[in-house]
């Protein structure tokens, strides 16, 4: 299949969010997200032209990358070793061009004609060992029913893609309805700014220096005597 490349944005790219994957995206209508989100189709792409495509792009005007690729590496059995490497030269390319950039590697969601789960396992460990964002698709989009696919269980409907991108959203703030003051709001969990404590990722990490108990900040800790 000849893969072609569709660069979709409303606004500049500069600081910005840059959606990147296979025809899993092509769904995705610009008009429901934020003028800073940038999406780059690239039909049956694979981690090659993934990285190819990346490679065209100026990643120094991006803040934030989330890359969806996989499921054409299982749909033709690749070899694990490349797939591997071939995220890995990804994960150095964007850090050799933006070294502050945030990024984020989607799981492969399940098809209906190949298992994705060495893929995905792939993707989670080289995520860890780089120190990556993993955005876990293929527990979080897990459809028996299908009502997320088109009929040939691949490819993502438009309710498919609706909950994607929100998922996507639940890491990184690309939907408009969003509130976009979160991003200036302050954890109360961990102090750190750009999240509020739901979506906090330290979670129970985080430990009060009033009761050393661990869960909330001792502004918040009800053993408070002053």
């Amino acid at each position: 299949m000849t893969n072609t490349e569709t660069n979709r944005s409303l606004g500049t790219t500069q600081g910005c969010t840059l959606l990147i994957g296979s025809s899993v995206l092509q769904r995705i209508k610009l008009k429901g997200l934020k003028r800073n989100v940038r999406v780059s189709t690239n039909r049956g792409a694979q981690p090659p032209q993934i990285r190819r495509a990346l490679q065209r792009q100026d990643l120094q005007s991006f803040s934030t990358i989330i890359i969806q690729a996989g499921g054409n590496d299982a749909a033709n059995n690749r070899d694990y070793d490349s797939i591997e490497n071939d995220l890995i030269a990804i994960i150095t390319d964007i850090q050799e061009a933006n070294a502050d950039a945030e990024i984020f590697f989607s799981t492969v969601f399940s098809r209906a004609d190949v298992d994705v789960s060495v893929v995905n396992d792939i993707i989670r460990d080289v995520c860890w060992e780089y120190n990556i964002n993993v955005i876990p698709c293929d527990e979080r989009m897990y459809d028996p029913n299908s009502y997320l696919y088109w009929w040939d269980r691949k490819h993502l409907s438009d309710r498919g893609t609706a909950v994607l991108l929100k998922l996507y959203d639940s890491f990184v703030l690309i939907l408009k309805s969003r509130d976009h003051r979160a991003r200036d709001t302050t954890c109360d969990f961990c102090g750190e700014r750009g999240h509020t404590s739901r979506r906090c990722r330290h979670g129970d990490q985080v430990e009060c220096w009033n009761c050393r108990q661990f869960g909330h900040k001792a502004k918040l800790c009800r053993y408070n005597t002053y």
